[in-house]
Protein backbone atom coordinates (compact mmCIF):
# COMPACT_ATOMS: atom_id res chain seq x y z
CA UNK A 1 0.00 0.00 0.00
CA UNK A 2 1.07 3.25 -0.78
CA UNK A 3 0.12 7.24 0.40
CA UNK A 4 0.26 8.40 -3.60
CA UNK A 5 3.00 10.93 -3.54
CA UNK A 6 3.08 10.60 -7.45
CA UNK A 7 0.16 11.38 -9.48
CA UNK A 8 -0.05 9.35 -12.55
CA UNK A 9 -0.91 5.47 -11.13
CA UNK A 10 -1.06 2.55 -13.59
CA UNK A 11 -4.41 0.64 -13.70
CA UNK A 12 -4.14 -2.92 -14.81
CA UNK A 13 -6.02 -3.08 -17.96
CA UNK A 14 -5.88 -5.59 -20.99
CA UNK A 15 -2.60 -6.56 -22.07
CA UNK A 16 -1.13 -2.94 -21.13
CA UNK A 17 -1.70 -1.09 -18.30
CA UNK A 18 -3.74 2.07 -18.10
CA UNK A 19 -2.11 5.47 -16.90
CA UNK A 20 -4.66 7.57 -14.63
CA UNK A 21 -3.98 11.31 -14.13
CA UNK A 22 -4.91 11.75 -10.32
CA UNK A 23 -3.70 15.08 -9.74
CA UNK A 24 -5.97 16.87 -7.14
CA UNK A 25 -6.93 13.93 -5.11
CA UNK A 26 -5.74 12.27 -1.97
CA UNK A 27 -4.65 8.62 -3.13
CA UNK A 28 -3.64 5.47 -1.16
CA UNK A 29 -3.05 2.88 -3.27
CA UNK A 30 -4.14 -0.89 -2.04
CA UNK A 31 -2.09 -3.70 -4.02
CA UNK A 32 0.58 -6.30 -2.14
CA UNK A 33 3.37 -5.16 -1.42
CA UNK A 34 6.94 -6.66 -2.95
CA UNK A 35 7.34 -9.94 -1.45
CA UNK A 36 9.06 -13.34 -1.48
CA UNK A 37 9.75 -14.49 -5.62
CA UNK A 38 7.85 -17.63 -6.69
CA UNK A 39 9.51 -21.21 -5.97
CA UNK A 40 13.06 -21.50 -8.25
CA UNK A 41 11.35 -25.29 -8.60
CA UNK A 42 7.74 -25.75 -9.01
CA UNK A 43 7.55 -28.77 -10.79
CA UNK A 44 9.86 -30.46 -7.83
CA UNK A 45 7.27 -28.76 -5.50
CA UNK A 46 4.47 -30.23 -7.11
CA UNK A 47 6.18 -33.44 -7.05
CA UNK A 48 6.93 -33.15 -2.72
CA UNK A 49 3.50 -32.47 -2.21
CA UNK A 50 2.16 -35.48 -4.56
CA UNK A 51 4.18 -37.53 -2.58
CA UNK A 52 2.74 -36.35 0.78
CA UNK A 53 -0.54 -34.97 0.42
CA UNK A 54 -3.14 -33.87 3.27
CA UNK A 55 -4.92 -36.29 4.63
CA UNK A 56 -4.68 -39.08 1.56
CA UNK A 57 -2.01 -41.95 1.12
CA UNK A 58 0.83 -40.79 -1.85
CA UNK A 59 -0.49 -40.36 -5.49
CA UNK A 60 0.77 -43.46 -7.06
CA UNK A 61 -1.09 -45.33 -3.63
CA UNK A 62 -4.26 -43.12 -3.68
CA UNK A 63 -4.51 -43.42 -8.00
CA UNK A 64 -4.22 -47.23 -7.01
CA UNK A 65 -5.47 -49.30 -10.09
CA UNK A 66 -8.28 -46.73 -11.05
CA UNK A 67 -9.26 -47.22 -14.90
CA UNK A 68 -10.90 -43.58 -15.39
CA UNK A 69 -9.88 -40.23 -14.06
CA UNK A 70 -11.27 -37.13 -14.42
CA UNK A 71 -9.14 -33.98 -14.18
CA UNK A 72 -11.27 -30.64 -13.15
CA UNK A 73 -9.74 -27.31 -14.55
CA UNK A 74 -11.83 -23.83 -13.40
CA UNK A 75 -12.37 -22.03 -17.03
CA UNK A 76 -10.63 -18.83 -14.85
CA UNK A 77 -10.35 -15.80 -16.32
CA UNK A 78 -6.83 -14.90 -14.22
CA UNK A 79 -3.65 -15.87 -15.59
CA UNK A 80 -2.29 -19.16 -13.64
CA UNK A 81 0.69 -18.59 -11.57
CA UNK A 82 2.51 -21.74 -12.92
CA UNK A 83 0.49 -22.00 -17.06
CA UNK A 84 2.48 -25.34 -17.19
CA UNK A 85 0.40 -27.11 -14.24
CA UNK A 86 -2.72 -28.70 -15.96
CA UNK A 87 -0.23 -30.36 -18.71
CA UNK A 88 1.84 -31.60 -15.71
CA UNK A 89 -0.76 -33.26 -14.12
CA UNK A 90 -1.68 -34.97 -17.40
CA UNK A 91 1.59 -36.16 -18.53
CA UNK A 92 2.48 -36.94 -14.63
CA UNK A 93 -1.15 -39.39 -14.25
CA UNK A 94 -0.05 -40.53 -18.00
CA UNK A 95 3.68 -41.57 -16.34
CA UNK A 96 2.03 -44.19 -14.12
CA UNK A 97 0.76 -46.41 -16.86
CA UNK A 98 -3.02 -45.13 -16.60
CA UNK A 99 -4.58 -45.69 -20.23
CA UNK A 100 -5.11 -42.20 -22.02
CA UNK A 101 -8.44 -43.45 -23.11
CA UNK A 102 -9.30 -43.42 -19.69
CA UNK A 103 -8.32 -39.85 -18.93
CA UNK A 104 -10.88 -36.59 -19.25
CA UNK A 105 -9.79 -33.16 -18.91
CA UNK A 106 -12.93 -30.79 -17.81
CA UNK A 107 -13.06 -27.37 -18.30
CA UNK A 108 -15.71 -26.64 -15.33
CA UNK A 109 -16.64 -22.60 -16.09
CA UNK A 110 -19.45 -22.96 -12.97
CA UNK A 111 -22.41 -20.68 -14.38
CA UNK A 112 -19.97 -18.70 -16.78
CA UNK A 113 -20.41 -18.80 -20.41
CA UNK A 114 -17.90 -20.59 -22.64
CA UNK A 115 -16.54 -18.43 -24.96
CA UNK A 116 -15.02 -21.22 -27.06
CA UNK A 117 -11.41 -22.34 -27.63
CA UNK A 118 -9.67 -19.61 -29.86
CA UNK A 119 -7.04 -17.59 -27.46
CA UNK A 120 -8.26 -20.04 -24.26
CA UNK A 121 -5.27 -20.44 -22.20
CA UNK A 122 -6.25 -24.21 -22.15
CA UNK A 123 -6.48 -24.85 -25.72
CA UNK A 124 -3.60 -26.54 -25.89
CA UNK A 125 -4.36 -29.59 -23.90
CA UNK A 126 -6.54 -31.00 -27.10
CA UNK A 127 -3.67 -31.93 -28.53
CA UNK A 128 -2.67 -34.67 -25.91
CA UNK A 129 -2.70 -38.13 -28.08
CA UNK A 130 -5.55 -39.86 -26.62
CA UNK A 131 -6.72 -37.79 -23.99
CA UNK A 132 -10.70 -36.83 -24.51
CA UNK A 133 -10.67 -32.62 -23.24
CA UNK A 134 -14.41 -31.49 -23.10
CA UNK A 135 -16.54 -28.31 -21.43
CA UNK A 136 -19.21 -28.77 -19.10
CA UNK A 137 -22.74 -27.19 -19.51
CA UNK A 138 -24.57 -27.00 -16.15
CA UNK A 139 -27.77 -26.58 -18.19
CA UNK A 140 -26.97 -29.87 -20.08
CA UNK A 141 -29.46 -32.31 -17.44
CA UNK A 142 -28.40 -35.57 -19.42
CA UNK A 143 -25.12 -34.95 -18.30
CA UNK A 144 -25.53 -34.38 -15.02
CA UNK A 145 -26.47 -36.99 -11.91
CA UNK A 146 -27.30 -36.91 -8.20
CA UNK A 147 -24.17 -37.30 -5.90
CA UNK A 148 -25.74 -36.69 -2.17
CA UNK A 149 -27.37 -33.66 -0.27
CA UNK A 150 -25.52 -30.63 1.03
CA UNK A 151 -26.60 -27.70 3.51
CA UNK A 152 -25.16 -28.85 6.50
CA UNK A 153 -23.75 -25.76 8.11
CA UNK A 154 -27.49 -24.66 7.56
CA UNK A 155 -28.36 -23.94 11.25
CA UNK A 156 -25.18 -21.45 12.33
CA UNK A 157 -26.38 -19.41 8.85
CA UNK A 158 -30.03 -19.68 10.06
CA UNK A 159 -29.14 -17.89 13.20
CA UNK A 160 -26.73 -15.64 11.69
CA UNK A 161 -28.95 -14.77 8.90
CA UNK A 162 -31.77 -13.46 11.09
CA UNK A 163 -29.84 -12.21 13.60
CA UNK A 164 -28.53 -9.81 10.81
CA UNK A 165 -32.46 -9.12 9.64
CA UNK A 166 -33.16 -7.88 13.03
CA UNK A 167 -30.34 -5.96 13.57
CA UNK A 168 -31.31 -4.13 10.81
CA UNK A 169 -34.61 -3.67 11.82
CA UNK A 170 -33.42 -2.63 15.00
CA UNK A 171 -31.49 -0.17 13.36
CA UNK A 172 -34.57 1.17 11.42
CA UNK A 173 -33.79 -0.07 8.15
CA UNK A 174 -35.76 -1.99 6.02
CA UNK A 175 -35.71 -5.58 5.72
CA UNK A 176 -33.54 -7.40 3.16
CA UNK A 177 -36.21 -10.80 2.00
CA UNK A 178 -32.90 -11.59 -0.53
CA UNK A 179 -31.49 -12.56 2.74
CA UNK A 180 -33.87 -13.62 4.77
CA UNK A 181 -34.43 -16.21 2.04
CA UNK A 182 -31.29 -17.17 1.59
CA UNK A 183 -31.40 -17.32 5.17
CA UNK A 184 -33.90 -20.23 5.33
CA UNK A 185 -32.33 -22.05 1.99
CA UNK A 186 -29.32 -22.51 3.86
CA UNK A 187 -30.93 -24.32 6.79
CA UNK A 188 -32.54 -26.81 3.97
CA UNK A 189 -31.15 -30.04 2.52
CA UNK A 190 -30.64 -30.36 -0.66
CA UNK A 191 -29.71 -32.53 -3.86
CA UNK A 192 -26.42 -31.72 -5.13
CA UNK A 193 -26.28 -32.60 -9.26
CA UNK A 194 -22.15 -32.75 -10.81
CA UNK A 195 -21.00 -33.71 -14.16
CA UNK A 196 -21.91 -37.46 -15.14
CA UNK A 197 -18.47 -37.44 -16.31
CA UNK A 198 -16.70 -36.33 -12.93
CA UNK A 199 -18.86 -38.48 -10.66
CA UNK A 200 -18.56 -41.16 -12.35
CA UNK A 201 -14.53 -41.30 -12.47
CA UNK A 202 -12.71 -43.58 -10.23
CA UNK A 203 -10.45 -40.50 -9.55
CA UNK A 204 -10.82 -36.95 -9.45
CA UNK A 205 -8.04 -34.42 -9.48
CA UNK A 206 -9.15 -30.81 -9.63
CA UNK A 207 -6.60 -28.19 -9.92
CA UNK A 208 -7.18 -24.54 -9.32
CA UNK A 209 -5.65 -21.18 -8.68
CA UNK A 210 -6.17 -19.91 -5.27
CA UNK A 211 -7.40 -16.09 -5.17
CA UNK A 212 -9.66 -13.77 -4.14
CA UNK A 213 -13.42 -14.94 -4.37
CA UNK A 214 -16.42 -12.71 -3.48
CA UNK A 215 -18.54 -15.23 -2.12
CA UNK A 216 -16.15 -18.53 -1.14
CA UNK A 217 -13.29 -16.94 0.77
CA UNK A 218 -10.80 -18.10 -2.12
CA UNK A 219 -11.06 -20.58 -5.01
CA UNK A 220 -9.28 -23.58 -4.96
CA UNK A 221 -10.12 -26.65 -2.57
CA UNK A 222 -13.95 -27.78 -3.67
CA UNK A 223 -14.88 -24.72 -6.02
CA UNK A 224 -14.18 -26.25 -8.97
CA UNK A 225 -17.03 -29.21 -8.12
CA UNK A 226 -19.18 -27.08 -6.97
CA UNK A 227 -19.89 -24.33 -8.88
CA UNK A 228 -17.31 -25.45 -11.35
CA UNK A 229 -18.67 -29.14 -12.59
CA UNK A 230 -22.24 -28.81 -10.67
CA UNK A 231 -25.42 -28.32 -12.36
CA UNK A 232 -27.28 -24.75 -13.08
CA UNK A 233 -30.07 -25.49 -10.20
CA UNK A 234 -27.35 -26.29 -7.25
CA UNK A 235 -25.12 -23.67 -8.82
CA UNK A 236 -28.00 -21.12 -8.02
CA UNK A 237 -28.39 -22.35 -4.73
CA UNK A 238 -24.81 -22.44 -3.83
CA UNK A 239 -24.86 -18.50 -4.63
CA UNK A 240 -27.87 -17.49 -2.72
CA UNK A 241 -25.21 -18.76 0.22
CA UNK A 242 -23.48 -15.68 -0.37
CA UNK A 243 -25.86 -13.38 1.04
CA UNK A 244 -25.30 -14.35 4.17
CA UNK A 245 -23.18 -11.98 6.50
CA UNK A 246 -20.57 -14.78 7.04
CA UNK A 247 -19.64 -15.06 3.52
CA UNK A 248 -17.28 -13.08 1.77
CA UNK A 249 -14.01 -12.40 0.27
CA UNK A 250 -10.88 -13.44 2.66
CA UNK A 251 -13.36 -15.28 4.88
CA UNK A 252 -13.62 -19.16 5.52
CA UNK A 253 -14.06 -20.25 8.62
CA UNK A 254 -17.88 -20.46 9.10
CA UNK A 255 -18.46 -19.17 5.24
CA UNK A 256 -21.28 -21.41 4.40
CA UNK A 257 -20.18 -20.97 0.71
CA UNK A 258 -16.89 -22.28 1.95
CA UNK A 259 -18.24 -25.03 3.58
CA UNK A 260 -20.90 -26.17 0.88
CA UNK A 261 -18.03 -26.63 -1.52
CA UNK A 262 -15.90 -28.79 0.48
CA UNK A 263 -19.39 -30.73 1.01
CA UNK A 264 -19.26 -31.32 -2.61
CA UNK A 265 -15.85 -32.81 -2.73
CA UNK A 266 -17.07 -35.05 0.27
CA UNK A 267 -19.80 -36.62 -1.38
CA UNK A 268 -17.47 -37.76 -4.25
CA UNK A 269 -15.11 -39.65 -0.62
CA UNK A 270 -11.34 -39.75 -1.31
CA UNK A 271 -11.75 -40.43 -4.81
CA UNK A 272 -11.03 -36.52 -4.86
CA UNK A 273 -7.30 -34.82 -5.08
CA UNK A 274 -7.13 -30.86 -5.27
CA UNK A 275 -4.06 -29.45 -6.13
CA UNK A 276 -3.98 -25.65 -5.16
CA UNK A 277 -0.96 -23.53 -6.21
CA UNK A 278 -0.93 -19.51 -4.18
CA UNK A 279 0.52 -17.09 -6.46
CA UNK A 280 3.88 -15.14 -4.84
CA UNK A 281 3.46 -11.34 -5.00
CA UNK A 282 6.65 -10.86 -7.70
CA UNK A 283 4.94 -13.57 -10.03
CA UNK A 284 5.50 -17.32 -9.91
CA UNK A 285 4.04 -19.88 -7.32
CA UNK A 286 4.92 -19.29 -3.34
CA UNK A 287 3.58 -22.91 -2.32
CA UNK A 288 1.67 -25.92 -3.70
CA UNK A 289 -0.99 -27.75 -1.38
CA UNK A 290 -1.93 -31.18 -2.46
CA UNK A 291 -4.87 -33.72 -1.11
CA UNK A 292 -7.99 -33.56 0.60
CA UNK A 293 -10.04 -30.23 -0.65
CA UNK A 294 -11.30 -29.50 2.52
CA UNK A 295 -7.87 -30.17 4.48
CA UNK A 296 -5.95 -28.36 0.95
CA UNK A 297 -8.12 -25.40 2.14
CA UNK A 298 -6.90 -24.80 5.96
CA UNK A 299 -3.25 -24.98 4.15
CA UNK A 300 -4.15 -22.63 1.68
CA UNK A 301 -5.71 -19.91 3.49
CA UNK A 302 -3.08 -18.74 5.64
CA UNK A 303 -0.86 -18.33 2.77
CA UNK A 304 -3.51 -16.68 0.38
CA UNK A 305 -4.30 -13.91 3.56
CA UNK A 306 -0.47 -12.65 3.81
CA UNK A 307 -0.23 -12.67 0.06
CA UNK A 308 -3.50 -10.58 -0.97
CA UNK A 309 -4.24 -9.20 2.41
CA UNK A 310 -3.88 -5.29 2.50
CA UNK A 311 -4.78 -3.00 5.20
CA UNK A 312 -7.33 0.07 4.01
CA UNK A 313 -9.21 2.88 5.28
CA UNK A 314 -12.65 2.91 3.26
CA UNK A 315 -12.70 6.03 1.04
CA UNK A 316 -15.59 7.74 -0.10
CA UNK A 317 -14.18 7.28 -3.92
CA UNK A 318 -12.16 4.15 -5.43
CA UNK A 319 -11.30 3.14 -8.76
CA UNK A 320 -11.05 -0.58 -9.05
CA UNK A 321 -9.53 -2.34 -12.07
CA UNK A 322 -8.85 -5.52 -13.15
CA UNK A 323 -7.30 -7.42 -16.75
CA UNK A 324 -10.50 -9.36 -17.25
CA UNK A 325 -12.49 -9.91 -20.55
CA UNK A 326 -15.73 -9.58 -19.32
CA UNK A 327 -18.56 -7.69 -17.65
CA UNK A 328 -19.45 -10.23 -15.57
CA UNK A 329 -15.63 -10.97 -14.21
CA UNK A 330 -15.58 -7.23 -13.58
CA UNK A 331 -18.50 -7.24 -11.61
CA UNK A 332 -17.31 -10.27 -9.47
CA UNK A 333 -14.10 -8.68 -9.05
CA UNK A 334 -15.04 -5.08 -7.94
CA UNK A 335 -17.30 -7.36 -5.10
CA UNK A 336 -14.01 -8.10 -3.96
CA UNK A 337 -12.71 -4.74 -3.72
CA UNK A 338 -16.08 -3.16 -2.60
CA UNK A 339 -14.89 -3.14 1.56
CA UNK A 340 -12.57 -0.11 0.43
CA UNK A 341 -15.73 1.95 -0.66
CA UNK A 342 -17.68 3.78 2.13
CA UNK A 343 -21.34 2.92 2.26
CA UNK A 344 -22.27 6.55 0.79
CA UNK A 345 -19.69 6.14 -1.62
CA UNK A 346 -18.70 5.67 -5.49
CA UNK A 347 -17.09 2.91 -6.86
CA UNK A 348 -15.20 3.15 -10.47
CA UNK A 349 -15.22 -0.26 -12.21
CA UNK A 350 -12.50 -0.16 -14.83
CA UNK A 351 -11.36 -2.93 -17.65
CA UNK A 352 -10.50 -3.35 -21.05
CA UNK A 353 -13.27 -5.94 -21.22
CA UNK A 354 -14.31 -7.31 -24.92
CA UNK A 355 -17.69 -8.86 -24.22
CA UNK A 356 -20.55 -8.58 -21.98
CA UNK A 357 -21.08 -12.51 -21.10
CA UNK A 358 -24.90 -12.69 -20.19
CA UNK A 359 -26.79 -9.52 -19.36
CA UNK A 360 -28.51 -11.84 -17.37
CA UNK A 361 -25.95 -13.16 -15.26
CA UNK A 362 -24.42 -9.38 -14.81
CA UNK A 363 -27.37 -8.65 -13.45
CA UNK A 364 -27.99 -11.22 -10.95
CA UNK A 365 -23.82 -10.83 -9.55
CA UNK A 366 -24.95 -7.10 -9.31
CA UNK A 367 -27.56 -7.25 -7.76
CA UNK A 368 -26.53 -10.71 -5.23
CA UNK A 369 -23.16 -10.14 -4.80
CA UNK A 370 -21.45 -6.71 -5.33
CA UNK A 371 -24.67 -4.72 -4.74
CA UNK A 372 -24.92 -6.19 -1.30
CA UNK A 373 -21.51 -5.60 -0.77
CA UNK A 374 -21.33 -2.05 -1.56
CA UNK A 375 -24.17 -1.60 1.18
CA UNK A 376 -25.54 1.55 -0.70
CA UNK A 377 -22.41 2.90 -2.70
CA UNK A 378 -23.10 3.77 -6.24
CA UNK A 379 -21.28 2.21 -8.80
CA UNK A 380 -19.72 3.54 -12.21
CA UNK A 381 -18.23 1.50 -15.13
CA UNK A 382 -15.31 2.17 -17.36
CA UNK A 383 -15.08 -0.24 -20.66
CA UNK A 384 -14.79 -0.40 -24.15
CA UNK A 385 -18.32 -1.73 -24.33
CA UNK A 386 -21.15 0.63 -25.85
CA UNK A 387 -22.98 2.44 -23.10
CA UNK A 388 -26.20 0.93 -24.36
CA UNK A 389 -25.11 -2.49 -23.76
CA UNK A 390 -23.69 -1.67 -19.76
CA UNK A 391 -27.30 -0.05 -19.26
CA UNK A 392 -28.66 -3.40 -20.52
CA UNK A 393 -27.01 -4.83 -17.50
CA UNK A 394 -28.48 -2.52 -15.32
CA UNK A 395 -25.20 -0.62 -14.78
CA UNK A 396 -23.87 3.11 -14.91
CA UNK A 397 -21.36 3.53 -17.93
CA UNK A 398 -19.00 6.44 -18.40
CA UNK A 399 -17.17 7.19 -21.38
CA UNK A 400 -13.68 7.93 -19.59
CA UNK A 401 -11.49 7.53 -16.30
CA UNK A 402 -11.74 11.25 -16.28
CA UNK A 403 -15.69 11.32 -16.28
CA UNK A 404 -15.83 9.33 -13.96
CA UNK A 405 -13.87 11.08 -11.70
CA UNK A 406 -15.50 14.11 -12.34
CA UNK A 407 -18.72 12.05 -11.43
CA UNK A 408 -17.27 10.90 -7.60
CA UNK A 409 -15.55 13.81 -7.10
CA UNK A 410 -19.43 15.82 -7.14
CA UNK A 411 -20.59 12.69 -5.57
CA UNK A 412 -17.98 13.55 -2.68
CA UNK A 413 -18.75 16.79 -1.94
CA UNK A 414 -15.40 18.18 -1.67
CA UNK A 415 -13.83 14.98 -0.01
CA UNK A 416 -10.73 14.63 -1.86
CA UNK A 417 -9.79 11.24 -0.66
CA UNK A 418 -9.42 8.41 -3.31
CA UNK A 419 -8.74 4.73 -3.16
CA UNK A 420 -6.77 2.67 -6.35
CA UNK A 421 -6.75 -0.51 -6.13
CA UNK A 422 -5.04 -0.71 -9.69
CA UNK A 423 -4.99 -5.27 -9.96
CA UNK A 424 -7.85 -6.19 -8.19
CA UNK A 425 -7.73 -9.95 -9.15
CA UNK A 426 -4.62 -10.39 -7.00
CA UNK A 427 -5.46 -7.66 -4.04
CA UNK A 428 -7.68 -8.29 -0.67
CA UNK A 429 -9.03 -5.05 0.59
CA UNK A 430 -8.55 -5.51 4.57
CA UNK A 431 -10.47 -2.98 6.88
Amino acid sequence: MSDGSESTFLLSWGRKPLAVDLRGWQVETVAPGAGSTGLEDPRGAVLEALDSPEGLPPFGEWLGNARTVAIVLPDDSRPHPWPELPRFLVEHLLSTGVDPGGVRIVLAPGAETFTGWKGHPLSGLRDLEGVEMLVHDPGDEAGLVPVGEVGRSGARSVAEGLLGEFVRLAGGQAPSPSRARASAEAGRRRTLELSRVVAGADRVIVASCVAPHPLVGFTGAGHPLLPGAAGAASIAAHEELGLLPTAGPGRTEGNPVREEADEAARALGDAVLAVDAVPARRGGVAGFAVGSPWLVAHVTTPLALETFGVQCRPAPSVIVSAAVDSLEALVRTGAVAALAVQTTGTMLLAGDVTRIGRPERVRRLFDAVLGPRLAGASVLVHTPLPAREVLRCGLMPVRSIASGLEVMGERAGGDERIVVVPDALWTLPRI
